[in-house]
């Protein structure tokens, strides 16, 4: 059953991946990560264009994500 949470970039980094990989994708776009004070914007409202959006963890689980994704 479905949370209603927005996802981190770790469980991405954990449970997205690897299905990406099994699907044989070699590759990602990673759209509207930078900060944004209102989420119903879906990130297009950018307050901070040298900021990893807060609303889906730190910036270690953003480094840990790209990290994990190569």
């Amino acid at each position: 059953q479905e949370e209603g949470k927005v996802g981190t970039y770790r469980e991405f980094a954990d449970l997205t991946l690897p299905r990406i990989k099994e699907a044989g994708y070699n590759a990602i776009q990673l759209m509207a990560i930078m900060e944004h004070p209102y989420y119903g914007s879906f990130g297009y409202q950018v307050s901070n264009f040298y900021a990893a959006s807060s609303w889906f963890g730190k910036p270690e689980d953003l480094k840990y994500l790209v990290n994990k994704a190569p």
